[in-house]
């Protein structure tokens, strides 16, 4: 065998040995931004299922999903469903609470995994929320002391209750 043959020979095996190490795992979120159609109000939720999918030739692994805001969005991937295999997809559950924002708003969700070109992939909320009237409870006074009471008495405090909200005010036993 000549010297450039056997050079070409080892070229050829080596570059055959290292393909295994090129692999690897690509992340892709279908859609990559939730715009949630519909005004929602103040208070009120939505949930969308987005799907993980790996569109590479190695096993994706998601370590971490991190909302922006634990207040204003949650997300749910059950632990079976972290390791992604090639070609496959994973849905993930993310919710948005509207909460005390109002008007345009803007949230996100950050999605580590091992995908050695985008290891954090971030998935975007949009929503319009609309501002909802809403009840206001003021009470006269925060405390009430009662003192001792012997058993079968009974004892009257005066206690002013105001609604100074935008909405009725419901008490209920």
């Amino acid at each position: 065998m000549s010297r450039w043959k056997m050079v070409a020979t080892v070229a050829v095996l080596i570059t055959l040995m290292a393909l295994p190490a090129w692999a690897a795992p690509v992340i892709e979120l279908i859609p990559d931004v939730w715009t949630i159609k519909d005004e929602v109000g103040q208070w009120q939720t939505r949930t969308f299922t987005v799907q993980i999918k790996n569109a590479g030739d190695a096993p994706l692994v998601i370590s971490n999903i991190r909302e922006g805001c634990g207040a204003c969005t949650r997300s749910v991937l059950p632990q079976d469903k972290r390791v992604i295999q090639p070609g496959q997809s994973g849905p993930m559950s993310v919710t948005c609470y509207a909460k005390r924002m109002k008007g345009d708003v803007t949230k996100t969700v950050r999605i580590t995994s091992n995908d050695p070109k985008t290891p954090q992939k971030v998935l975007t909320v949009l929503a319009k929320v609309k501002e909802v009237p809403l009840p206001r409870l003021e009470v006269s006074t925060r405390v009430l002391d009662f003192g001792v009471l012997p058993i079968g008495a009974t004892r009257q405090l005066p206690l002013k209750v105001t609604n100074s909200g935008q909405a009725d005010l419901t008490i209920r036993s």
